[in-house]
């Protein structure tokens, strides 16, 4: 039996699955933008103090957009080189949709509450847990004998896990420095720019060097 399409009509379980997550990572992205609004009825001084306000909402915006888009496009790379989805896949894609779904809420307490330990513990939370929801996924999938055997897998496997782990140990390490300092944890999350930048560029040459072998 292949293991690819063990049952009749199997090839399309990707497809179907990726327009569910689509659609919900599309929900999520929006609904980001709705935590950002100015106060109707003011003054000249009290909309220029309300306007700069928004500046917290903004980047707490910028920031969960980058996120999720990044979320989003790990969660198609996974699905890229199979058409068929099992239980795992699917209970492992609704478990990571459940929680881009929920990023918006911490995102709010974000804009709003900064300086609470709890708000900033609780995103970097949510964030972790949807990374590591992911690097399980990219496991179950590209450890499938039809995926792994193909030239290249085991290497963007590799690169995919390398990038994605830095995300989970910061965004959890910054779980129990959010309740020592809620700004220290903000500022390391910032250390994932230069990491991410490093091991981005491992798996994009990865993911090249996969497309020329076939």
């Amino acid at each position: 039996m292949n293991e690819e399409n063990p049952v009749a009509g199997a090839g399309n379980g990707a497809q179907r699955l990726l327009t569910l997550s689509d659609g919900v990572f599309a929900i999520a992205l929006t609904l980001l933008v709705l935590d950002i609004s100015v106060r109707d009825n003011l003054d000249a001084r009290e909309y220029d103090k309300a306007l700069q306000e928004t500046m917290t909402q903004l980047w707490a915006y910028f920031l969960s957009f980058v996120i999720i888009a990044v979320f989003w496009r790990e969660h198609q790379r996974i699905f890229r080189t199979t058409q068929w989805v099992g239980p795992a896949e699917m209970n492992l894609t609704l478990l990571g949709l459940a929680l881009v779904a929920l990023l918006p809420f911490p995102t709010s307490l974000l804009s709003d509450y900064s300086e609470h330990s709890s708000a900033v513990a609780l995103y970097s939370a949510n964030v972790a847990a949807t990374e590591a929801v992911l690097i399980v996924l990219w496991h179950v999938v590209w450890s499938r004998e039809g995926v792994r055997r193909q030239p290249g897998a085991a290497e963007v496997r590799r690169a995919s896990v390398t990038d994605a782990v830095p995300s989970v140990v910061i965004f959890t390490a910054s779980v129990p420095v959010a309740f020592l300092s809620p700004a220290g944890a903000m500022w390391l999350w910032a250390c994932l720019i230069p990491v991410k930048a490093i091991t981005g560029r491992k798996l994009d040459r990865a993911w090249r060097e996969l497309g020329n072998r076939r």
